[in-house]
C-alpha cells in the first residue's frame, strides 16, 4: 500500500528530528507526541459535519449517529453541523424526473439480488471476503436447510420474514465507521434473520441510551424514511454537547396538527427536556430557512414559519439567527402569536429577516422577545403575508418598537423597497408621522445604518418635520440609503436620471455640510441606486448616473468622507427574482450583506 505525502512527510521530518535528540529523557518525551497530535488533528476533524439527504438512503446519517453513540468523546469536538438538505429538500429525481415504473422495479431487483447475495455467501460475496470464503460455506449449507424448514409456512408469512430478514442484514452490514473502543462483540445471538442484538460496551450503563436510538437507526419501512429522517436528527442534535453553529432547513409543517406529530418540532417544543439533557445549550448561531420549492426558470419559493423558530430563541446560549424568507399565515385580524408572555425571554443579539414575508405589526411584535438586540436586519419580500391591511403606517411604530434596543443597537440594515404595498403608501395620508421611521438621535452606539431615504427624509406627499442631520445617530460611522431614480431618454444615448423623492437630496446636501459638526465620526456615504418593480420587467436596464450627485462628491471630497454610488441589486417582481448578480449562497455569509434574491 502506498504512502501518501503526508506519511513521507513524517518520515523526513522525524529523521531529522531524532538527528538532533540524542538523549534519551528526551527521546521518551517524543515517544509521547503521537497521542497529543492524535488529539489535536481528531479536534479538528470532528469540528463539523455535514449531511444532506439527497441520496435515496439515510446510511451516512445512520453511521454518523453510531459514532456519537459509541464515542461520546469524540461527539464532543463537533462545534458546527450543516443539514441543509434533508427532509422536504428538493433530492435528484426532482431536478432529473423521477423513476419510471420499470427502472424503479429494476433498481429494486438489483437491490434485492444484492441482499440475498450477502445472506448466502455467493462468489461476489467470496471474492470480498477472499479465502474466508472457504469457511463461509458451512453457514451456507446450515443457511439453505433452514431455507427449506421456513417453506413449510403460508406464503404470506414467508414473504414478511424475507423482508425483514434482508433489511436487517442490509442494516448490519452498513454499520458506523467506529466501533467500541475495547469491544467488538455481541452481547447477544447476531446471525443472519435475526434483530440485530446491541454490541457489547464499555459500561452497563450505555445499555440505557439504547432504546432511545435503536428503532430509528434499524427502521425497516422505506415508507417512513422522512419520519425516520426526523427522529435521526433530533438524536443527533442530542449528542452533539458542545454545538455552537447549525445552517439547516427546517421541515416542512403545513398545518398546525402535523406540527404537532412532527419529531423534531416536538424535540425543539419541549424547552424543559431540552435543558435537562444538555442538547442545544451551547448553541449560539443558527442559519435556517424553509425547503426550496422549485418551480420555472429562476423561480424559487421558501416558507419558513417564524413560529417554528421561537424554541431556538428561547435558547440561552443562542446569540445570532439568520432566516430566510420568516413568515406567518393568518388570514384573519388578529396575528395567531401572543408576543406579551415572550417578552424579555431571549438572548440573541444578531437577528435577520431576509426577504420577509411578516407583516410588520408580527416584526414589531418579535423585537420585544429580545433582551438588546446589537445588530438586525429586515429586508422585505415581493409579497405581503396575512390580511394586508398594515401597508401604510407601520414605520413609526417599528421606530418605537426599536427604541427599546436604543442602548445597544450597533447596525441596523432595513430595506423595505420591495414591497408590494409600499404603492398605496404613496398616497396622502392623515399623519406624515406614520410613514418615518423616526430619530436615530438617541442611539449611541448606532455606527452603521442602511435605509431608505424616505424613511428619514420624508417625501414630498408626506414631509418629514426634522432635518436629516437631526435624525442620526451621532456616532455614525457608514450611511448607505437606497434612492429610487426614473430615468428617461432614448434606449442608447444619453439618460436622463431624475429622483422620485424631490425633496431628499437637498436635505443630504445639507447633512454633508454640517457633518464635521454633527456627525464627527462619518467616514463613508454610499447611494444605492433603484427603481419600481414593473421597470425590471422591462428590457431597459439601470445605468450608473452621477451627474446629479455632483454637489454631493465636492462636498464630501471637502469633508473628507468617503463617497460612492452605485446600483442596487434589482427587487423582484411577481416571484421572479433577479438571479443574475446572487451566486453567492446565502448560509455561508461570504459577503456581509444580504442581498434580496439571493439564493441560499
Amino acid at each position: 500500500m502506498s504512502t501518501n505525502y503526508l506519511e513521507d512527510l513524517s518520515n523526513e521530518l522525524l529523521d531529522n528530528i531524532f538527528q538532533n535528540i540524542p538523549s534519551q529523557r528526551d527521546l521518551n518525551s517524543l515517544s509521547k507526541t503521537s497521542r497529543a497530535l492524535y488529539h489535536r488533528t481528531v479536534q479538528e476533524l470532528y469540528r463539523s459535519w455535514s449531511y444532506h439527504g439527497l441520496q435515496q438512503e439515510i446510511k451516512p446519517l445512520k453511521q454518523f449517529l453510531e459514532t456519537l453513540n459509541w464515542r461520546p468523546d469524540l461527539a464532543a469536538n463537533v462545534k458546527e453541523l450543516d443539514i441543509r438538505e434533508w427532509g422536504d429538500c428538493p433530492r435528484l429525481e426532482d431536478h432529473v424526473g423521477m423513476y419510471s415504473e420499470e427502472e424503479y422495479e429494476e433498481r429494486e431487483r438489483v437491490k434485492e439480488v444484492k441482499r440475498k447475495e450477502a445472506l448466502r455467501g455467493t462468489i461476489s460475496d467470496d471474492e470480498l471476503i477472499g479465502e474466508e470464503g472457504d469457511e463461509e460455506d458451512g453457514r451456507d449449507e446450515m443457511y439453505e436447510e433452514s431455507e427449506g424448514e421456513e417453506s413449510e409456512h403460508s406464503e404470506a408469512e414467508s414473504e414478511g420474514d424475507d423482508y425483514e430478514e434482508e433489511l436487517e442484514v442490509d442494516e448490519v452490514e452498513t454499520l458506523g465507521p467506529l466501533r467500541p473502543l475495547a469491544y467488538d462483540t455481541c452481547l447477544g445471538d447476531c446471525s443472519h434473520g435475526r434483530e440485530f442484538a446491541a454490541r457489547q460496551i464499555g459500561r452497563d450503563s450505555d445499555l440505557k441510551i439504547l432504546p432511545e436510538w435503536k428503532d430509528a437507526v434499524y427502521h425497516h419501512s422505506e415508507i417512513q424514511r422522512e419520519e425516520n429522517e426526523e427522529e435521526l436528527v433530533t438524536l443527533v442534535l442530542s449528542k452533539l454537547p458542545n454545538l455552537k453553529t447549525i445552517w439547516m432547513v427546517m421541515p416542512e409543517v403545513y398545518l398546525d396538527w402535523s406540527y404537532k406529530e412532527n419529531p423534531f418540532c416536538q424535540y425543539l417544543d419541549n424547552t424543559s427536556a431540552l435543558a435537562s439533557s444538555g442538547a442545544l445549550q451551547k448553541l449560539e448561531t443558527l442559519y435556517v430557512c424553509s425547503p426550496m420549492h422549485l418551480g420555472g426558470k429562476d423561480h424559487r419559493e421558501y416558507e419558513l414559519d417564524l413560529r417554528r423558530l421561537l424554541p431556538f430563541m428561547r435558547l440561552p446560549s443562542m446569540r445570532s439567527l439568520y432566516t430566510l424568507t420568516p413568515e406567518i399565515y393568518w388570514d384573519e385580524r388578529k396575528s395567531p402569536i401572543d408576543f406579551a408572555p415572550l417578552k424579555q425571554t431571549s438572548e440573541i443579539t444578531t437577528l435577520v429577516y431576509d426577504e420577509a414575508v411578516l407583516c410588520p405589526s408580527d416584526v414589531i411584535g418579535s423585537l420585544g422577545i429580545f433582551k438588546a438586540l446589537k445588530y438586525f436586519r429586515w429586508t422585505f419580500s415581493d409579497t405581503c403575508s396575512g390580511s394586508g391591511t398594515e401597508g401604510i403606517g407601520f414605520q413609526n411604530s417599528f421606530g418605537q418598537a426599536l427604541a427599546a434596543h436604543k442602548d445597544s443597537l450597533e447596525e441596523l440594515y432595513f430595506d423595505d423597497r420591495d414591497r408590494e404595498v409600499r404603492k398605496r403608501a404613496m398616497e396622502p395620508a392623515p399623519a406624515a408621522d406614520l410613514f418615518l421611521i423616526g430619530s436615530f438621535k438617541e442611539y449611541p452606539k448606532l455606527r452603521s445604518l442602511t435605509i431608505d431615504v424616505d424613511s428619514l427624509c420624508g417625501h414630498q406627499k408626506r414631509t418629514s418635520g426634522i432635518r436629516l442631520i437631526d435624525s442620526l445617530p451621532p456616532n455614525l460611522n457608514s450611511l448607505t440609503l437606497f434612492v429610487k431614480v426614473i430615468q428617461t431618454g432614448p434606449a442608447q444615448g444619453d439618460k436622463q436620471t431624475i429622483f422620485d423623492n424631490g425633496l431628499w437630496y437637498f436635505n443630504f446636501l445639507d447633512m454633508i455640510r454640517n457633518a464635521r459638526n454633527k456627525l464627527p465620526k462619518l467616514q463613508k456615504i454610499s447611494i444605492q441606486l433603484t427603481r419600481e418593480p414593473h421597470w425590471t420587467l422591462r428590457d431597459t436596464k439601470l445605468e450608473l448616473d452621477l451627474r446629479p450627485f455632483k454637489d454631493a462628491v465636492e462636498l464630501c471630497a471637502e469633508a473628507k468622507i468617503e463617497f460612492d454610488v452605485g446600483i442596487a441589486l434589482e427587487v423582484s417582481f411577481h416571484h421572479q427574482r433577479d438571479v443574475g448578480h446572487t451566486t453567492i449562497p446565502f448560509f455561508l455569509e461570504q459577503i456581509k450583506t444580504r442581498i434580496p434574491g439571493r439564493d441560499f
